[in-house]
């Protein structure tokens, strides 16, 4: 049998379901009348919203609650959404600034982002992905022209 917990916040309730838990587990990640972060696939099911062996789970305050956004990237088995964002993190601290291999002229005729700032902002969920944007037309630049260069 599945657990069920049920959640619910000023926006309404969801069910989370989870298969092949321990109850102390559960009880552990999902405390009472605490603040919790939850991400994962939402279904309807029986008149009512769920998400099933939820992704993401952690205790957040309040205020951090407000504009918690979990991005989604693809991931190896055994690699949480979790540790992925952390290492994400963790890179992005790192990116050292690197000299152009594009000619200035040209960036600059392209109107293009450095690649360091490209890179961050493909990976900021706060912002709203444009096709159309100088950083993701230099990130597919930078990859459509290493692969004539390299093949």
């Amino acid at each position: 049998m599945p657990s069920k917990v049920f959640c619910e916040d000023e926006f309404g309730e969801i069910d989370l379901i989870f298969f092949n838990s321990r109850e102390g587990y559960i009880r552990k990640i999902l405390p009472l009348n605490e603040w919790i972060a939850v991400s994962g696939k939402v279904n309807f099911f029986r008149k009512k919203y769920q998400i099933t062996n939820p992704t993401y789970v952690e205790k957040i305050n309040q205020i951090e609650l407000v504009n918690k956004i979990v991005p989604k990237y693809s991931l190896t088995e055994g690699l949480s959404e979790k540790i992925y964002s952390k290492i994400i993190k963790k890179v992005f601290d790192k990116i050292p600034d690197i000299d152009e291999w594009h000619d200035k002229i040209f960036i600059k005729k392209m109107n293009f982002l450095n690649w360091k700032d490209s890179i961050k902002k493909l990976h900021n969920s706060k912002i709203q992905k444009d096709l159309n944007s100088n950083y993701l037309k230099r990130l597919a630049y930078d990859e459509i022209f290493a692969n004539l260069l390299f093949h």
